[in-house]
């Protein structure tokens, strides 16, 4: 399987080193819309082909799947354009800024029958395939409680300020803890939210406290922060039991159960500039599969909590 990587920032480095430890595939190409970023990222990265223009990219037979690896104000129209030139596509979290982009990202996969999928890494590593497992195994009895938390002072970044590129904690970082409470609760939609934010001056959301109620009356509780740090670690609490990822949560390489008096603990130790790797193969399977989207990361789970980020910043 042959990757193109649109846009050569700090996060398509990783993509990189990760794919060279998964069978397989490789990455044949890189483009930056910034003149002369492409061709120092492929010497950098012993990448063969360098390109000036996304378009040049997405036209180019060699490439079959193409990772979107831009700022998130630019994933909607890069996307589009990708899939409707016939590749597939990994785009970076969040796929989209709103509902209503994603809701056409996915449209337009399925009309040109390629796959697309959110790059939520988080969800392949295998301390949270166990977690999943033990889910459900129902070791923990009937879900009750969520909790989670990404924070860390990244709000000196000038793109995290700005409105106009889609800045802000909860595009950046709220994403992470939002996503698993969805991955916990299958997908589920939720039954009602109420969330209470802090604004910059710029006018984007800093720090955010979100309570999300589910079926089966689980509820959630979510944190994130862009100016100082948060716990980052999980809880999923039952009615046996509970299983806790430590921090940092969103690149979990251990998890917890404890049942009763019993404690079982599961470590994945891994480098984190490999991380991506796991995402890597589930992509690559599901084309080799025929399939157009993961059943661990579905489409329509991805507008879900598109329509989640909607809701709450129209509350703030």
């Amino acid at each position: 399987m042959q990757w193109g990587i649109l846009g050569c920032g700090r996060i398509a480095r990783k993509l990189v080193n990760s794919m060279k430890v998964v069978e397989g595939a490789e990455v044949v190409a890189a483009a930056s819309n910034t003149p002369g970023k492409a061709e120092a990222f492929c010497a950098e990265n012993e990448i063969p082909n360098a390109f000036k223009s996304y378009k040049k990219l997405i036209s180019n037979r060699k490439v079959d799947v193409v990772y979107i690896a831009n700022t998130h104000n630019f994933h909607c129209e890069t996307a589009l354009a990708a899939l409707k030139a016939g590749k597939h596509v990994l785009c970076e979290k969040p796929m989209a800024i709103n509902a209503a982009q994603a809701r056409e990202m996915v449209e337009a996969a399925r009309k040109h029958k390629v796959f697309l999928m959110e790059g939520m890494w988080t969800r392949f590593l295998p301390a949270m395939v166990q977690v999943r497992e033990w889910l459900q195994e129902g070791r923990i009895g009937q879900l009750k409680q969520i909790h989670a938390s990404f924070g860390k002072p990244i709000s000196t970044n000038p793109r995290i300020n700005d409105p106009n590129l889609a800045g802000g904690a909860l595009l950046d970082l709220g994403i992470y803890p939002l996503s698993f409470a969805s991955m916990v609760m299958g997908g589920k939609r939720p039954v009602a939210i109420q969330a209470f934010c802090e604004l910059l001056d710029t006018g984007v959301d800093a720090s955010s406290i979100i309570h999300i109620k589910y079926p089966g009356r689980v509820m959630a509780d979510v944190k994130c922060c862009c100016i100082h740090d948060l716990p980052n670690d999980a809880f999923i609490i039952g009615t046996k039991g509970s299983i806790h990822i430590p921090a940092n949560m969103f690149q979990a390489q251990a998890a917890t159960l404890n049942v009763g008096d019993e404690t079982e603990v599961r470590e994945f130790p891994g480098e984190d500039q490999e991380s991506f790797s796991f995402q890597i193969e589930e992509v690559n399977r599901c084309i080799r599969e025929g399939r157009t989207e993961s059943q661990i990361m579905p489409l329509e789970e991805t507008v879900m909590i598109a329509e989640l980020m909607d809701a709450l910043r129209a509350q703030w």
